[in-house]
């Protein structure tokens, strides 16, 4: 496989080894605010935060509260548009159900 069909080729998102590496990339993001996603609209559940990626668990801290908790392999992150957050969706050890958490970054000017 040549370098350009590598760089243009379309990544599998559903794979094991693409969840891995998204979860790893996420690891120490400083956090604004965490918004879970239900039926009846966004609901703010925790500011000031930061996600940590340990034990190949991915977890999303709000100051000190642990508000979402996932396997790597098991959660499906996905970023914003804008890329001022990212979406992660999967089964939550913390409330033992299935949960779609939107976590926005802080932002610093560089």
């Amino acid at each position: 496989m040549c370098f350009f069909s590598r760089l243009f080729q379309k990544k599998d998102i559903s794979s094991k080894k693409y969840r891995l590496q998204m979860a790893r990339s996420l690891n120490t993001k400083l956090l604004r605010y965490v918004t879970e996603r239900t039926d009846a609209g966004e609901i703010v559940i925790g500011k000031d935060g930061h996600i940590s990626v340990r034990n190949d668990i991915l977890s999303v801290y709000g100051r000190a509260d642990p508000l979402f908790q996932a396997h790597c392999e098991d959660v499906m992150a996905a970023e914003l548009m804008s890329h001022d957050g990212v979406v992660l969706e999967g089964f939550d050890l913390v409330k033992k159900c299935h949960r779609k958490v939107v976590a926005h970054y802080k932002y610093y000017r560089k």
